[in-house]
């Protein structure tokens, strides 16, 4: 059985002042408030990662594979191929990529000659593809165990990232390339964004 997490996290300082009063995940999309989308199980007390979070769920988790996506992310309506690819993988992690005019902002997989992932460079100045990591992630139960060896970023955070490196390096992931829309509604264009795809999708 895999058990999934919804990771609703941060301050929403991108969406300030209308994050002030309320968390951004309370935002409306279309016609009900972006958490609804997925839903939330724990709290995260500090604002210390994606993976942090994550570790959370690990009594959740009951030893189960785990399905992590970020609250305010939004999907169109292909993931369960992501998932899919994870029943059927020996592999211990699955990620979804979606090409982005703007990689800057994410972080970016780069790939070997045979299609693999090489590595995952968060926010890089030189994007090396446009290849964006989503806020969609498949793990077997091994990720609580690599999420207690990780040390803060520079920012003081618990890095995702560097989990996802982790399985790369030991040839353990695999991708999915979403083909759908993929929003991550966090500032003020992608939350507009994000209400323009879902009502036409909805239509």
């Amino acid at each position: 059985m895999i058990k999934g997490v919804i990771l609703a996290g941060g301050r929403g300082t991108r969406l300030w002042p209308i994050t002030k009063v309320v968390s951004k995940h309370l935002l409306p999309v279309g016609n009900q408030p972006v958490i609804y989308y997925p839903v939330s199980y724990t709290i995260q007390r500090e604002p210390g990662g994606i993976a942090q979070g994550l570790g959370l769920a690990k009594s959740f988790a009951d030893g189960n594979p785990v399905a992590l996506i970020l609250g305010d992310n939004i999907f169109g309506d292909d993931l369960l191929g992501a998932v899919k690819k994870f029943s059927k993988t020996e592999k211990g992690s699955v990620v979804a990529l979606k090409e982005v005019p703007d990689p800057k902002r994410f972080g970016v997989a780069s790939f070997n000659k045979d299609g693999t992932i090489k590595n995952i460079i968060e926010k890089p100045k030189k994007p090396d593809t446009n290849w964006a990591v989503t806020g969609f992630y498949l793990y077997d139960n091994r990720v609580f165990d690599v999420i207690k060896t990780l040390k803060p970023s520079a920012r003081g955070e618990y890095e995702i990232t560097d989990v996802n490196n982790f399985y790369i390096k030991e040839g353990a992931m695999e991708h999915f390339k979403t083909k759908k829309y993929w929003v991550d509604a966090g500032t003020f264009d992608s939350l507009h964004l994000a209400n323009l795809l879902v009502r036409k999708n909805n239509k």
